[in-house]
């Protein structure tokens, strides 16, 4: 303007001074000439009423000037094609754009929602825009690159950011223009560029011959992998057909099936046989698929073809290997096949043997053994009995050697199997003791029996095999121990709900065992020497079958031993607890005398008639014998069918059975029997050198009721017959 500016609040000011002026003047100066000044402050008044309305008028200009200015802003604002949003200072949004809304998921009157900038960007682009707000009035426009900006779907977008600080002189507070550049669809068309040109990459580099061809099957590329293949230059190859590649090997059948795919728009994979440049055969795998425009028609055809010659090589090298190898396989297999054969029946021959050989050598030891016995009963001097004595106890070496090798071969036939039932750890262990203690006594040899207090009374398992155990660990202790004493110590070890773990240990005090021999002392056949063997004897069997039967009952077994000081073999068995008393709590009654079961059969069966089926002659006579001490009425039969028929004209109370008897065996008489009425229940005992367990399941299932075998014990046999005659006499 080129005329003196006045505030219009100045202005209002200086009227209304003026006017209480006139009044004052006017009020206090009655004695003045009050019309002259108070016309000369009308006149002033009168200016600075010409002056305002002036003033006025070129406000109501401005503010006009200034309307239609903002009503421009607003529109190129509302209408700029990207998204702008105005910050103040500490960055609240007071504006955004129709596209700023859109995009970023703003109101318009953003302004209300006092909703900060930083919130629109991710956080690694936050530090940017907390420059822009430190250095608002510092900086002029510049460009911030590819921020992270949050759009209203939740994505965070790369934007290019425009920063224009807006100078106003009519705003006290600074403001800031931000515009945002989108540049994902920039990044996806460079991305689509890349791919492209990775894409590029990989067919010219790819190890594979790759051939397009136009629908008309005219090669428009080939890739340097089909140039070396073939040996064509590419020059030579484009605008040909790929029936430059033709051997004339390949069947027509397969250019048949490969048209008939390829025109139905479905990729087609097969095998030619090509020729190269220079007239090389070879061996492609191909696989062909259409190419198709945006309208899904089939533009072109490309081709990835695979040189298999060297893989067709090595797969009919392979072919030719393996019908050789099957060849071989199978040859191998039927010698394998008579290997098994030929194992199997050597098995089963060594089975046949060994049970034939027990039951020769039973047969005259049972014969040995009772004659014995009844020799001992009749009147004799002292050097007969001690004589006597020798007999019995070669016997019974002999007799523990045999059942010694029938466990080992049990044990490697994997036959060996466990009979559990319950019984007393305190009893059994009192018996294994009991059976030395004679000899023990002529050594002078003091035996010892300490129970764990915390042993349950009654376990689950199999009695015969622990004592079987036992005595091997006794009879081996008793052996080696000249003097001092043997001890049987039995220990509990482990309780888990109903099963215990329980540990044996005999220890002696005899001649120790040599360090560097433990390891082996388990071994089949093995010993601590070979003077050991000539000094004791024995066969070396007993302690490897003791770690077998162990390993049965889910224990083991070792051994401690210093030479001159002694020896310590333990073993440990799990169980399952049957009673679980104190062992202090109970007394366990003691053993019968001897003779109490003979006596009870003198007293309360003499008279009985008694069927003895047996062969051996000398068996007969020394069981009739036996039998006949006991007031019984024997009737001899030496085979089956004798038995048999003696059966149905007598009625016998007592059958005792040998299984191996000419004409009709033991198995197939007792079956007889069992099919009269007069015999369903009278007892049949077998009576029999064989020792094996099938021989015993083999009893049983034919319907016998016991089984002992030879050589007999006269005690045993009496226990025996005693048990299942008072069974009979209860039913």
């Amino acid at each position: 303007m080129n005329h003196r500016q006045v505030n219009l609040t100045e202005l209002r000011e200086r009227a209304e001074k003026a006017i209480q002026h006139s009044q004052f003047v006017i009020a206090e100066a009655p004695g003045c000439d009050g019309a002259g000044e108070t016309q000369h402050l009308v006149e002033e008044l009168r200016i600075y009423q010409t002056e305002l309305e002036i003033q006025n008028q070129e406000l109501s200009g401005a503010q006009s000037e200034i309307s239609l200015a903002l009503e421009k802003y607003r529109a190129l604002f509302e209408n700029m094609p990207l998204p702008g949003v105005i910050i103040d200072h500490q960055g609240f949004i007071l504006d955004a754009n129709f596209q700023a809304a859109k995009f970023l998921g703003l109101s318009q009157n953003a302004a209300l929602q006092r909703r900060s900038v930083i919130q629109l960007f991710d956080i690694d682009s936050r530090g940017a825009i907390y420059q822009v707000l430190r250095q608002h009035a510092n900086t002029g426009p510049r460009m911030l690159s590819m921020l992270g900006v949050k759009s209203a779907g939740g994505e965070i977008v790369p934007c290019n950011v425009h920063v224009t600080h807006l100078h106003e002189e009519s705003s006290e507070a600074p403001r800031t223009l931000l515009v945002l550049v989108d540049q994902s669809a920039e990044m996806a068309l460079r991305k689509s560029e890349d791919n492209l040109r990775k894409l590029s990459q990989a067919v010219e580099q790819s190890p594979e011959s790759i051939v397009i061809t136009d629908k008309n099957s005219v090669i428009e590329y080939v890739n340097a992998a089909c140039l070396k293949s073939t040996g064509y230059a590419a020059e030579a190859l484009i605008g040909q057909n790929p029936r430059i590649f033709n051997s004339g090997l390949t069947s027509p059948m397969v250019y048949e099936r490969l048209w008939a795919t390829l025109s139905q728009g479905k990729p087609w994979a097969g095998q030619f046989c090509n020729r190269r440049k220079n007239g090389e055969v070879f061996y492609e795998h191909v696989r062909i698929a259409p190419i198709r425009d945006a309208c899904g028609e089939v533009t072109h055809y490309v081709a990835v073809k695979e040189d298999i010659t060297e893989k067709k090589r090595i797969a009919e090298e392979l072919d030719s290997y393996r019908e050789h190898l099957e060849e071989m396989v199978a040859s191998r297999t039927v010698e394998l096949a008579h290997a098994k054969d030929a194992a199997e029946s050597a098995n089963k021959a060594k089975s046949a043997f060994l049970a034939n050989m027990s039951h020769e050598i039973r047969t005259p030891m049972n014969g040995v053994m009772m004659l014995t016995h009844l020799l001992r009963q009749t009147p004799l001097d002292p050097n007969q009995q001690e004589k006597l004595g020798k007999i019995v106890g070669s016997a019974e070496h002999l007799l523990s050697v045999i059942n010694n090798i029938l466990d080992i071969s049990k044990i490697e036939a994997g036959k060996l199997s466990l009979e559990v039932s319950d019984f007393s750890l305190r009893e059994i262990s009192g018996k294994a003791l009991s059976v030395i203690q004679e000899k023990a006594g002529e050594k002078g040899i003091r035996l010892q029996l300490s129970l764990d207090p915390a042993l349950p009374v009654i376990v689950h398992g199999d009695a015969t095999r622990v004592s079987q155990a036992l005595l091997n660990y006794l009879g081996n202790a008793l052996k080696f121990t000249e003097q001092g004493e043997i001890a049987l110590h039995v220990q509990l070890l482990a309780a888990e709900g109903d099963r215990v773990k329980v540990k044996f240990s005999v220890t002696d005090t005899g001649v120790g065992i040599e360090r560097d021999v433990l390891d082996r002392l388990f071994n089949t056949f093995e010993q601590a020497d070979n003077s050991t063997t000539r000094k004791y004897g024995g066969s070396g069997l007993g302690l490897a079958i003791t770690r077998h039967l162990a390993k049965m009952m889910a224990g083991e077994t070792g051994v401690e031993s210093e030479p001159e000081k002694g020896s310590k073999f333990w073993l440990t068995a799990t169980f399952d607890c049957a009673q679980t008393l104190n062992h202090s709590a109970i007394d366990l009654p003691p053993a019968p005398p001897r003779l109490v079961a003979e006596e009870v059969l003198k007293r309360d069966f003499k008279g009985i008639h008694v069927l003895l089926c047996e062969d051996n002659e000398i068996n007969q006579e020394v069981i009739m014998e036996l039998l006949s001490g006991l007031g019984f009425v024997v009737d001899v039969a030496e085979n089956g069918a004798v038995g048999i028929g003696l059966a149905i004209q007598n009625r016998y109370s007592l059958i005792l059975m040998d299984m191996q008897m000419p004409v009709v065996d033991g198995i197939e008489a007792t079956r007889e029997l069992r099919q009269m009425q007069d015999y369903l229940s009278v007892p049949i005992v077998a009576m029999t050198a064989n020792a094996f367990e099938a021989d015993r399941q083999a009893c049983f299932a034919a319907g016998m009721d016991h089984f002992i075998s030879k050589p007999v014990n006269p005690d045993a046999l009496f226990d025996l017959i005693l048990s299942a005659l008072n069974r009979r006499r209860r039913t």
